[in-house]
Parts: C-alpha cells; structure tokens; sequence
C-alpha cells in the first residue's frame, strides 16, 4: 500500500455507534481498502478476494501509521 498515493475512489461514509466505516481506493492500486475509526483511532484494512469464497476478507493493510496520517486526513476531510 502507497500511503502517498492519491485516492482515486472514496466510498460513502457509514457509522455505526462510535465507529465510521469509508471504503476507498488508490491511484495506480488494484486493491480495494477500508478506513476504520473506532474511538478517535483510525485503522486501515485491505480486502483479499479469496476464492470460492462471495465476500473478501479484511486483513490489516501493510503501512506505517505514521505516514498514513495524511491519506486519513484526506480521505476524512473529502467525504
């Protein structure tokens, strides 16, 4: 994952309780990843089609959260 590449799809926000759920996805990235903020603190995961399998399964995304910050910010403030 390229944390400094630019989202080319963000998805429709959704919430639930204290968390927010944003699909997305990257320029020049054919993976499909997912922001998660529980409580203030932001995840990403990765979808992982699995075969013979209807729905992907979500792993932890490969990043350093550090330099994520800016990809989160982004994607939080163009929702």
């Amino acid at each position: 994952m390229n944390v400094n590449a630019t989202p080319d799809w963000i998805g429709l926000p959704r919430k639930q309780d204290h968390t927010l759920f944003v699909d997305f996805t990257l320029t020049d990235d054919d993976a499909r990843y997912k922001l998660i903020v529980e409580d203030n603190v932001p995840r990403i995961l990765q979808y992982k089609p699995i075969p013979g399998r209807p729905k992907p399964l979500l792993e932890p995304a490969s990043y350093v959260p550090e330099e994520a910050e800016a990809l989160i910010r982004f994607i939080l403030s163009n929702m």
